[in-house]
């Protein structure tokens, strides 16, 4: 299957697929794509989602879940966008999105970005309880959020919930697979273990 646009093709950052939607971000044509039809090869024409964000030209990455859109900002912010009903087709942005931490004292802070974090990935699982879970790299580790962006927990691979020697290597990607199984990539090299629970 090949795909494409009517306007063509400026540069295709990142894809994701969402029950029977492909996603793709071309910021470099500042829009997001939708193709619709997974069972019959997408074979109708894409539409580009109205998203009223300034600009995507720093989009890394994007994540989908029911009506939000998550897109992940090459300096560690996100915005969400949410359609505004059933009938609009303009969605409605938040940018930045502020992640939700909760202090020591129990007090939830709103932050644009985490410091000392760089995050470069992002997706969103939904089989047991909808998240979006974010990759920084520096820090070798994934952070899950709720889908209002509160902080669940943080992953760090070397941790012994893996039970695994982990390579001293950049960690390049990862996802969650639909069985709760975590698939981390370190270069050229791929771990798998199931995901592990706070």
């Amino acid at each position: 299957i090949t795909l494409t646009s009517d306007h063509g093709w400026g540069k295709i950052v990142a894809v994701t697929l969402y029950q029977d939607s492909l996603f793709v971000l071309d910021p470099s044509s500042n829009v997001v794509w939708r193709f619709d039809g997974l069972q019959d090869g997408f074979g109708s024409l894409p539409r580009s989602l109205e998203v009223n964000v300034t600009d995507l030209f720093n989009v890394v990455d994007l994540a989908i879940y029911a009506d939000d859109l998550f897109l992940l900002h090459q300096d560690g912010r996100t915005t969400k966008c949410t359609y505004r009903s059933d009938f609009s087709p303009v969605m409605e942005c938040q940018q930045p999105a502020s992640y939700l931490l909760t202090d020591v004292d129990g007090i939830k802070q709103p932050l644009d970005v985490i410091a000392g974090t760089q995050f470069i990935q992002a997706q969103t699982t939904y089989p047991l309880e909808p998240s979006l879970f974010l990759l920084d790299q520096p820090g070798r580790s994934l952070y899950r959020f709720s889908m209002a962006l509160q902080l669940q927990y943080q992953i760090r691979p070397g941790d012994s919930a893996f039970g695994l020697s982990l390579p001293l290597r950049d960690l390049t990607a990862f996802c969650i697979t639909p069985l709760q199984e975590i698939v981390l990539a370190f270069g050229d090299q791929i771990y798998a273990a199931p995901l592990p629970v706070p």
